[in-house]
């Protein structure tokens, strides 16, 4: 068996187009809920596109979008290890390949839930509202991601913040994926990117971190006021580096795992 008939596989399983849309509706009710827990100030009959968005990605409630980004795949390795599917994989294929590919397929299953419920959301307020900056904004503004706005590329702003959002998804899937190693409960799992987030905002409050390692808020406040380019790679990297980590850390402990299983 290949890793790419492995991967192949894996992104099938993850890719069940039922579980993916009720996901990405999960995603779009939480986005909702986060506008909508704000007093009632926002209630879509007036305002620009960009204010809802604003207010839904910088809410500390924004990490409910992850809680449905787990469901689709992040508890496959317990399935697998349940349903003895690990065992005949790793007869066949190295350990390690077959971890990389579970973390390949929840990734990209945690990154599209979440940009098509973030999509979804924005489609709605397409529909119920303009698309620009209000005054005060234009003027005193210093968000180097609202510069795509304010020079003329809505699209691209959009398509950042947005596909930012989705950046995170996937990553916080990828660390469920990763506990999974030392928990047998497919809820914990499920559970932990929001128990993850909510402890980090917790410990932010405290120690107050610098916005370069804010894990819950990097993706939405840009690291630089005049450079979106470079908040937007940064963010990337920097999300890179967290996956590499977490994975170098725990696929040890899945190995053990499988081969006591």
């Amino acid at each position: 068996m290949s890793f790419r008939k492995i991967l192949y596989t894996d992104l099938s399983r993850a890719f069940y187009p039922r579980t993916i849309l009720l996901s990405a509706i999960g995603c779009l009710c939480s986005l909702f809920f986060v506008v909508g827990s704000n007093g009632g100030y926002y209630d879509y009959t007036y305002g620009y596109i960009y204010e809802y968005l604003e207010v839904a990605f910088a809410c500390n409630e924004v990490y409910l979008l992850y809680l449905f980004a787990a469901i689709p795949y992040t508890g496959s390795f317990l399935v697998d290890n349940k349903n003895h599917y690990a065992y005949f994989v790793r007869v066949r294929l190295k350990r390690r390949y077959y971890l990389l590919s579970k973390v390949i397929a929840v990734f990209c299953s945690g990154f599209v839930t979440v940009a098509l419920g973030c999509l979804f959301y924005f489609l709605f307020l397409c529909v119920k509202l303009p698309n620009g900056l209000s005054i005060q904004t234009t003027e005193f503004f210093t968000d180097s991601y609202l510069l795509l706005l304010a020079n003329g590329h809505p699209v691209i702003y959009y398509m950042v913040i947005i596909s930012l959002q989705a950046l995170a998804g996937g990553t916080f899937c990828v660390f469920a994926f990763c506990f999974s190693a030392v928990v047998h409960s497919i809820y914990a799992v499920w559970s932990f990117p929001v128990l993850f987030c909510y402890v980090w905002m917790c410990l932010d409050n405290m120690v107050h971190f610098p916005i370069y390692i804010a894990i819950t808020h990097v993706t939405y406040f840009p690291i630089t006021d005049d450079n979106p380019l470079i908040s937007y790679g940064y963010c990337w990297f920097f999300f890179s580096l967290l996956m590499i980590g977490c994975c170098l850390e725990s696929f040890p402990w899945m190995e053990r795992r499988m081969r006591s299983e």
